[in-house]
This record gives C-alpha cells, structure tokens and sequence, in this order.
C-alpha cells in the first residue's frame, strides 16, 4: 500500500469517527431536548420504594398522649405504633391548649426514617376536634391512620385540617382521609406548604366524600415559591361534592402567583371518581409537572393546565364523565392520552385550548388565562365525546398561537370532532371518523377513515390491518418516543395512543389498583 493510500484511509477512519461522534451527540441533544417530555419535569423523589424500612426500634403505644410522648422524643430508625381503636383528641387538645396535633423538629435518616404507624392499616381511628400539624420536619412516614377527625381546625392552620410545613421527604401512605365538619367553613384536607418544602410523597390513600369548600389534597409552597418534586401516586379520590362554585377541585398545584414557577410534581397511577366538585378536578398553578397513567372516571371536573408552563399530560384514561383536559399557558405536552364517552360542555369540553387575556402568565395573583403558545397535541385518541379536539373556546382576544395537532384519532358518529374556533393550528396526519362534523378545521392534515379498533382490557385498541399502524416515520414528528401503556414505539409509529400489539397493556383503574389495600 502506497503512503498517500495510507494516510487517505486514516483520515477517512478519523472523519468517519468524528461524523459518528457528531451524530451520537446531536441524537443525544434531540432525546433530550424534544423527547416526550422535558427531562426537568422527571420527579426526584427518593421515597420510591413502597416497602417501608426495617424498625430499629419499635415504641408501642395506645393513646394521643403516649403517641405524642414518643413522637417528640423520636429518633431516627423509631416506629411508632398505635394500637388499633378509635382516639378522640378532643381532651388532649383541650389539656394542651392546642388546635391541631403539632409535630415540630423531628428527623429521621434516609435509610432509618421515623414512622408513625397504625398498628394495622386503617386500625386506628382518629376522631374529634382535630389531627396532625408537622412543621420542619424530615425522613418521616405516616402510615395506615384512618382521619375522621373534624376539618374544622383549618381556620387555626391556613385553611388546612392537616397541614405539613417545610417538610422534606416526609410519606403519607396507606391512610383514609374522611373528614368530618359542624361548621361547613372551607378547608383543605391536607396541605403542603413552604417554598422549603420538597421531595415529598403521597400514595396508596383514598381521599373520599368532601361536600365542603377547599381541595382533597393542595401542594402549594409559600409566597415566593411552590413545593418541589412531591410525587402523588396510587391515590384513591371519590365523591366530592361541594356545589358553592370554585374551589373544589381533588389536587391543586401552586397558585395563580407561582404559575411560571417550577414544581416538578409527579401525579400518576391514581383513580378519580365522582370528583364533581369544581370544573376542574386537578388545577395545575405551576409549571414542570407530569400527570400520567391516571384513570379519570364518571366526573363533572377536567384536568386543566390553568397557570404555568410546560406541563406535560401522558397517558391519561378519561371515560364516562363530562371533562377531560383544558389547557392555557405555553409549552404543553398532551400525548398518549385517551378519552372515551365524555359529554361534557363549555370549560368541560374533552380536549380544549382556551383562549387568554395576557401572554404570558403573570408572577402575581391574577385571574388572567395566558395564552396557549407551542402547544403539542399528539398520539391521543378520542372516541364518542360529545367534543372532540376544541382550539380556540373562551372568547378571550388572544388566540392560541403554534399549536401542533398530529397523529391522534377521533371518532364520533354525535357531535363535533374537531373545531377550530380561532387561533393558528398545524394537523398532521391525524384519523378521523364517523357521523360528526368536522368544524372548520382544514381540509389537510386528517383522513376520514375506520381506524378499526376492537374493545380489549377495557378499551378500544387497534386490530390487524387497522389503518393507524405504522403511519408516522418517528423522526418526521414530535417524537413521542413511547406508547399509553408505557412501551416504546417502532421506528414507524401508530396514530393514536397505543402502539399495536407492543407489549404489556395498560388499563381503566379500578378501585382495587389503588388506596390502602392495594397491592
């Protein structure tokens, strides 16, 4: 081989390198980058594992005021455990001159958290004037109470029966939170407060039967902030029922002043049912979160995206109900999710873009809506609602502005499937069919066709030959890089939210998935 020969051929090697260097590294930055969902709205809670760690010490006890005795001494690795019966803190509280039963000062280690337990889960009963309040507290568990205690301490403690400030990795789980009221004043069941507060979880309880004011469940922060990273999962909320207008919603995030904040909440794997309480079942005040794999059925509220940026909405289930998702603010992701059966109108429509009064979300308390900017919709499927995909609802001046449809099946032989009220919106290779009016969408970017679905675990899935496979070359769209049921997509993608035949299925919760009892 001749030298000239030679050292062409090591620089071809060495180019050749550098282009695959080159192409690894732009692969990596369009993951990262475009992907499903930004990599910043991944939850960095560190009270993942369900199993709760060994006791280094187990402290029996069987009244409040033992159970308070040994809280205020507790160490790190200590379980508390209440025998099972039914407490009345009436007489503690009234002997302390207390409102709620305050937990101040206490730590735990990340392997060796303190835990203050029931016995069994759901054996002990907690009753009477009120329950727990904790402030600066860290690596502690609350595990298998029953709260039946009255809500109406909420006026002593921010309008919360249950409060947690500036509490870091603290677990609520395997509770009931029922509570009980004789003055019907606002309250909400259990609150997270202080911009301090972070890393917290809330999982496995049913919030159940509220006919008062106020939410199930606030993850709020303070007046320069909002609570960070809590994940809420394999909760159980049913049958709210407050009718006094806003205000009732099962889970708020934030508030109108910490919308552009970030709050990197994690809301996945819950039930919800019979939330009628407000038009909204989650109001979503904060940007950077992830609500996914919830199953939404038979209520009056939607999941709306009311303040805040770049919240991601991923493999819902909404059935049976009247809303499904409503959106305002810029940089959404609604992907994978599925909608089934819902009548609802107006604010209720099932997938609606609203229209704003400001551009962007303002960092004050405000009753503004921003407008809908850079929106992606994509990878859903919408079967028999009342409303299809709405852009544009609201009446306010601003119009929603870069929105992408792509990719999403709407069927409905009732109704309207996709309406174009006002705004700029791009389709894109979107499946729509039946008897429905299409609005005034364009006359590009959908097909009217069967996608040929079949009912299968609860749901209606594509079958052999259906029309909606492998439709979309991934690297044509906004890569949505996995399915509903959480499994990755081929290289040519399906329309709609599930990819066929990919793998395992995910299906409608019920009430067994979650709560207490749930495996």
């Amino acid at each position: 081989m001749y030298a000239g020969q030679k050292n062409r051929m090591e620089s071809g090697r060495k180019a050749a390198l550098i282009i695959i260097i080159a192409v690894i590294l732009a692969s990596v930055f369009i993951i990262v980058n475009t992907g499903y969902f930004s990599v910043k709205t991944e939850n960095k809670n560190s009270f993942l594992s369900d199993e709760i760690p060994a006791a280094l010490r187990v402290i029996e006890v069987d009244s409040i005021d033992s159970m308070m005795g040994a809280v205020a001494k507790a160490r790190p690795g200590d379980h508390i455990v209440l025998k099972d019966d039914v407490y009345d803190t009436t007489s503690w509280l009234n002997e302390h001159g207390e409102k709620n039963l305050f937990v101040q000062g206490i730590s735990g280690d990340f392997d060796a958290p303190i835990v203050i337990q029931g016995e069994t889960v759901g054996g002990p009963v907690i009753i009477g004037q009120g329950g727990f309040r904790f402030s600066d507290v860290s690596y502690l568990i609350i595990n298998g109470f029953k709260f039946n205690h009255s809500q109406d301490n909420s006026e002593f403690t921010d309008d919360s029966a249950i409060q947690c400030n500036q509490c870091k990795f603290v677990r609520f789980t395997r509770n009931e939170f029922a509570l009980g009221t004789d003055t019907n004043i606002p309250s909400d069941w259990l609150q997270i407060t202080s911009e301090l507060s972070g890393h917290n979880r809330i999982d496995h309880n049913i919030f159940r039967n509220k006919y008062t004011l106020g939410v199930f469940l606030f993850i709020f922060g303070g007046k320069d902030d909002v609570a960070k990273f809590t994940l809420i999962d394999h909760n159980y909320f049913l049958d709210q029922s407050n009718f006094r207008g806003n205000g009732g919603e099962c889970i708020r995030i934030g508030n109108s002043a910490l919308g552009p904040k970030s709050a990197f909440t994690t809301i996945e794997s819950n039930l919800f049912e019979k939330c009628n309480g407000d038009s909204e079942s989650i109001t979503v005040k904060s940007s950077d979160n992830l609500i996914r794999w919830n199953t939404f059925n038979n209520n009056q509220g939607s999941l709306t995206f009311r303040h805040g940026n770049y919240n991601v909405a991923d493999g819902n289930i909404f059935i049976n109900g009247q809303g499904g998702i409503r959106i305002y603010g810029h940089n959404h992701k609604v992907v994978n999710n599925y909608f089934e059966n819902n009548i609802g109108n107006g604010v209720r429509k099932t997938l609606v873009l609203g229209t704003g009064t400001t551009d962007t979300d303002l960092l004050r308390s405000n009753n503004e809506h921003s407008q809908p900017q850079n929106i992606l919709i994509s990878h859903n499927t919408l079967l028999n609602n009342l409303h299809g995909i709405v852009i544009g609802d609201g009446g306010n001046p601003l119009p929603p502005i870069n929105i992408t449809i792509e990719n999403n099946i709407v069927v409905s032989n009732s109704g309207n499937l996709i309406e174009q009220i006002t705004g700029e919106a791009r389709f894109d290779k979107n499946i729509v069919f039946g008897n429905s009016t299409t609005g005034n969408m364009p006359q590009t970017g959908w097909i009217n066709k069967d996608p040929m679905l079949s009912l299968n675990h609860g749901m209606q899935r594509p079958i052999s030959g259906s029309p909606v496979i492998n439709q979309v070359l991934s690297t044509t769209n906004h890569k949505v890089d996995h399915d509903i049921n959480g499994n990755l997509r081929d290289l040519m993608e399906d329309i709609g939210a599930e990819e066929y035949r990919s793998g395992k299925l995910r299906y409608p919760l019920t009430n067994s998935s979650v709560g207490p009892y749930a495996k």
